[in-house]
Formats: C-alpha cells, structure tokens, sequence
C-alpha cells in the first residue's frame, strides 16, 4: 500500500470483495489500487505476469493511447461521474480480451470521494 493511503478507512472487507462477482479493484488515486478481490489478483497475474502489482498502468504499459483513455475515466469518477466502458486488454502470451468495465466513486459518510470501485467482466466468458 502506499504511503499516502496509510490513514484511509477502506471501504469492503476481504470477505465482502471476495465474494463479489467479476473483479474488482478499490482506488485511491488515479492508477493505484489498494484493494482487489482474488478474481482481480488473477487477472492482473495474467495481463502483467507479476504476482503483486499496485498499478493499473502495468496493464496497459505498452498502450499509452489505452493509458490517455482511462485516465480521463478515472478523473471524471473522482468527479462524481461513473464510467462504462469496453476495454480490449492483450496479456502476456495470450491473446487479447475484451471487457466491461465499470469505474464509479464510492462515497464516505460526509459525500466526499476517497476511493473509486472498478470492476470489470470479461465479455469472453459472459457470452459462454
């Protein structure tokens, strides 16, 4: 975790994340998560082939046009506008995927955004 996130009270527990469907990634800053469900974990294993990684970025590392585009998605979240997009990810040795991708704010008790939830199905495997 990184350092300026130490005093963050983090929404969903392990067991919460875990047993949602699909991934899903908690943010705090544009690129950075702090938290993802296991189905999350795998999936990153599987696009950047490094087992712990704390940045959106290593996905897309060789797309900067990829980068531009979330980036302007993860800033209108912390904007209070949710995101829906199709993202087609290549992984290493493999062939590419398409997914769903949803990136919205998540909202503390006082209505300020401190983190954003992303969650993502690969449409591959919704369409079996």
């Amino acid at each position: 975790m990184a350092s300026n996130c130490e005093n963050l009270v983090l929404p969903f527990s392990d067991a919460q994340l875990n047993s949602t469907t699909g991934t899903v990634w908690v943010t705090v800053s544009p690129f950075e998560f702090v938290r993802q469900n296991e189905a999350a974990s795998k999936t990153l294993e599987i696009c950047t082939g490094r087992h712990a990684t704390h940045l959106f970025s290593s996905i897309f590392r060789f797309n900067p046009d990829k980068l531009k585009r979330l980036s302007k998605f993860f800033r209108e979240a912390f904007e209070e506008k949710s995101s829906d997009i199709e993202l087609k990810i290549n992984p290493i040795n493999s062939k590419s995927t398409c997914w769903y991708v949803r990136i919205k704010p998540i909202f503390d008790s006082v209505r300020r955004i401190n983190n954003l939830s992303v969650s993502g199905i690969e449409l591959n495997r919704l369409s079996k």
